[in-house]
């Protein structure tokens, strides 16, 4: 990251989850967490937040049914289990930074 202090919210809007990059990531690009995305935005930005991060989910857990479907059966795992860890996100059981390398 840039090293800015400033909450994600007054940056750049944060990308969300896709089935091709299955986590959230800041202005420059980097990994960043839902905690953080939601850290300093009103609760209206806040709920269109969890609504864009719950669609995420849904693509990405069906781009899983459809890998496995097609016999990718590695990449339907992959995909499930971002998905799991997102919907863990949600309710904070991956706190921001948890899953950087220490």
């Amino acid at each position: 990251m840039s090293g800015s202090s400033e909450p994600l919210a007054q940056q750049r809007r944060p990308d969300p989850p896709s089935p091709a990059v299955p986590y959230w990531r800041d202005g420059s690009g980097q990994r960043t967490n839902l905690q953080l995305v939601l850290a300093g935005d009103d609760p209206a930005a806040q709920a269109r937040t969890v609504t864009e991060h719950a669609d995420a989910v849904c693509r990405i857990v069906h781009a899983a049914g459809t890998a496995r479907l097609q016999g990718r059966q590695g990449e339907a795992r992959s995909l499930a289990a971002h998905a799991s860890k997102l919907c863990g996100e949600l309710v904070g059981l991956w706190p921001a930074g948890a899953d950087t390398p220490l």
